[in-house]
């Protein structure tokens, strides 16, 4: 009775998980001029270093990561790969997911940095909202957890925070954060997304100071608010 019972037990939770979608994990970095990433081969040891441990601790086998670019033409650009992780089916399974994840932070590094197809001109501008367009475009019926690798420093000839935000006060940041998500709500859809926001940098700060950076920070919990995300913040580490 009690084998019967447990085999009743194990068949349906095989049952539910092979009706769950598989998660998809969906990474966006920085590569612009404007973040520390980019700026030593140190700080592109800390990202590959922070991805690493991210990935491992974060995606599960049969889980698939998608990673994409953020710079000047965020919206248009494709993945630089997508990768289905490896199921523990026997025992070979670890040494395949270690060769996975080295194969990830490889293309990482040779298609973000050390050869990259990326120019100059395009890592000098900064386009983040087309990443909610792609999110809503590309993988809308997908089960997806949203890592955003960035300053969140917008700045592009659609609205650059650099060359508005140093002469404004934070309550008109905060009414430009409404008017952007009321011009974008038709086209995207984050209500209830979980979006986790990694920031780059050193001790020694970025060179825009705490003022405008309060601003940044400000804009961006506004429209996530507004938008009805899960926003997680931290430092890349």
């Amino acid at each position: 009775m009690r084998k019967n019972i447990l085999f009743i037990i194990a068949t349906s939770l095989l049952l539910t998980s092979c009706n769950e979608k598989s998660k998809t994990h969906i990474i966006f970095i920085d590569i612009t001029l404007s973040t520390t990433i980019s700026k030593a081969s140190q700080n592109i040891k800390v990202l590959l270093n922070s991805l690493r441990k991210r990935l491992d601790n974060k995606v599960l086998g049969g889980e698939t990561v998608v990673i994409y670019p953020i710079h000047a033409q965020t919206l248009s650009a494709t993945a630089i790969g997508r990768w289905k992780m490896p199921i523990a089916k026997d025992m070979n399974w670890k040494k395949e997911r270690k060769r996975m994840l080295s194969e990830i932070l490889s293309k990482v590094d040779k298609k973000l940095f050390t050869n990259s197809i990326i120019s100059t001109t395009t890592r000098s501008y900064t386009s983040i909202f087309p990443i909610f367009y792609k999110l809503n475009n590309v993988f809308l019926d997908e089960n997806v957890e949203v890592t955003i690798i960035s300053d969140m420093i917008q700045d592009n000839s659609i609205m650059s925070f650099p060359g508005e935000f140093m002469s404004i006060d934070n309550k008109v940041v905060k009414k430009l954060a409404i008017q952007k998500y009321a011009e974008m709500k038709d086209e995207i859809s984050i209500n209830n997304q979980n979006i986790s926001i990694l920031i780059p940098g050193t001790e020694a700060g970025n060179k825009y100071g705490d003022s405008f950076n309060r601003k940044v920070n400000s804009f961006w919990k506004t429209f996530f608010h507004e938008a009805g995300a899960n926003v997680f913040i931290s430092d890349l580490s």
